[in-house]
């Protein structure tokens, strides 16, 4: 099942070599928690729509009980703060 959601990302913690947990503040699905498989490689395309107070669109799918980003776009980047 694939879920397309808009949100804020709020924490990045490590996760195995190269993979990493993002919780993301969404508006219709609250607080959820993601893996983002590779995003800790050198050439990622995750990176920048899942680093630290982005805001961007991702897109999901599930797959036993926990949601795994298949695509990410960034709308807006937070870098000052």
């Amino acid at each position: 099942m694939y879920l397309t959601i808009q949100g804020l990302v709020l924490r990045v913690t490590a996760y195995n070599d190269t993979d990493a947990l993002l919780t993301v503040l969404s508006r219709d699905q609250g607080k959820l928690t993601l893996k983002a498989r590779g995003l800790r490689r050198k050439n990622s395309p995750l990176t920048a729509p899942c680093q630290l107070l982005a805001y961007g669109e991702f897109m999901l799918f599930e797959y036993r009980g926990m949601y795994t980003i298949n695509e990410a776009h960034s709308i807006e980047l937070f870098q000052p703060l």
